[in-house]
């Protein structure tokens, strides 16, 4: 069964399209012999696969390029028929260093243009050649950005015919915010790459991406392989779950192709990883049978909202609209300015032991924006929110410029 650009695709909000199925070329460059993904490539073209998700940090995308080029030069495929996602890494946030980056993607590709360009993380380390800079106590150097701005620069990719969609890869729904709500937005993010299986499925996630037409793109569908260095192993192995073996049987398929078929059926891409051409052609023999409404239920109620994939260089760093959080700073003297992630509101709260009345919280969007607050009666001020999502403003109420009503203004930060 091939796979071209009409069949077993799903539109993105742009009008182009994304095959449901894609070939994840990850790979250990110090553990994967030289040549494997060239291989891989070529033997998945030839079993049907149109779709190929890599990134400059897999450090194979000189393998992955030459492979596809070479089967367009014998005839199998033709370019507008291959659909190839790259990744923005996170050395690469300064807008300045968005369009170099892909471009370096591009030459290493033999490319004109990728499919789909994404920031692979909300977060920024310190730019520079080392793609995964530690400090002297071996502790990630992040980096202070500004998300909004780093769209911005893959808006100007895709205008430039650089890339043709532009996406994001674990955001959350906050960050996710952060872009939609961007003042001036051209180009929507179509996409959204994150871990998605049967015990994890995403269920919140899932439908806020649905409700915004934007594309759940699920990584590691078939769980991992159990290597301690980044993987959870107090995770119980997905494709030995009974329930999923059991299905398999009653349908003649493994419990591998059960789980994608489950994410395929419910509208989310999946890219499984694999350098094993028997599992490489087992994985895209999906299309043959579907599963039934019950079976669906009865997988999704398999969820567990267990990760996988531990992304250790995130433990500690301060990312939007994250969980960990950010400080700020304010202009004006008196104002103790702080941001906390996880809520869209101002909250006003007592100082001295002095409490404001009601109303006590104020809606933020993400973006740069101005609002009014007029706690106690004063005449107001303006706040601009550069990038957070929620501003938490402690008030000292007995200094005069707030009584008096005079304007400050509120700049968040990475810390």
């Amino acid at each position: 069964m091939n796979l071209t650009v009409g069949s077993h695709s799903i539109y993105l909000s742009d009008g182009n399209k994304i095959p449901l199925i894609g070939l994840g070329t990850y790979s250990d460059p110090y553990k994967t012999p030289k040549g494997t993904a060239y291989e891989s490539v070529k033997c998945a073209i030839n079993f049907g696969y149109r779709h190929f998700d890599g990134a400059l940090v897999y450090f194979n995308e000189h393998e992955i390029g030459q492979a596809i080029c070479e089967k367009i030069a014998d005839g199998t495929v033709k370019r507008e028929e291959i659909f190839y996602c790259g990744k923005l890494w996170n050395t690469f946030h300064p807008p300045e260093l968005v369009r170099p980056a892909l471009e370096k993607t591009l030459k290493t590709l033999q490319f004109d243009y990728v499919d789909l360009y994404i920031i692979e993380l909300p977060l920024a380390f310190k730019p520079g050649d080392t793609f995964y800079p530690r400090d002297e106590n071996g502790k990630y150097i992040y980096h202070k950005a500004d998300l909004c701005a780093t769209w911005e620069a893959l808006e100007a990719c895709k205008d430039a015919g650089l890339t043709k969609s532009i996406g994001v890869s674990n955001f959350n729904r906050r960050q996710l915010e952060m872009i939609l709500n961007k003042p001036g937005l051209k180009h929507k993010p179509v996409s959204n790459q994150v871990e998605c299986h049967p015990y994890f499925t995403q269920p919140k996630l899932l439908e806020y991406c649905r409700q915004n037409n934007i594309v759940i793109v699920g990584y590691s569908p078939l769980g991992t392989s159990r290597d301690a260095s980044w993987v959870n192993l107090k995770c119980p192995p997905l494709l030995e779950d009974p329930l999923l073996v059991s299905i398999g049987k009653k349908h003649g398929k493994s419990a591998a192709q059960v789980v994608l078929r489950f994410n395929v059926q419910r509208g989310v891409v999946v890219i499984p990883k694999s350098f094993n051409q028997k599992r490489i052609k087992e994985d895209f023999e999906i299309f043959d049978f579907s599963l039934t409404e019950d079976e669906m239920k009865a997988i999704e109620g398999l969820n567990k909202n267990i990760r996988f994939v531990e992304l250790l260089m995130v433990r500690g760093a301060r990312w939007p609209g994250g969980a960990v959080g950010w400080t700020g700073s304010c202009s004006s003297v008196g104002l103790r300015f702080e941001s906390r992630l996880g809520c869209l509101a101002m909250d006003w709260r007592p100082v001295l032991g002095v409490s404001p009345p009601p109303p006590a919280l104020h809606p933020v969007l993400p973006g740069r924006l101005r609002f009014p607050v007029t706690p106690y009666g004063t005449s107001g001020f303006e706040s601009v929110c550069v990038c957070v999502c929620v501003c938490v403003c402690v008030c000292d109420l007995g200094l005069p410029w707030l009584t008096s009503g005079q304007p400050c203004t509120c700049r968040s930060f990475f810390s």
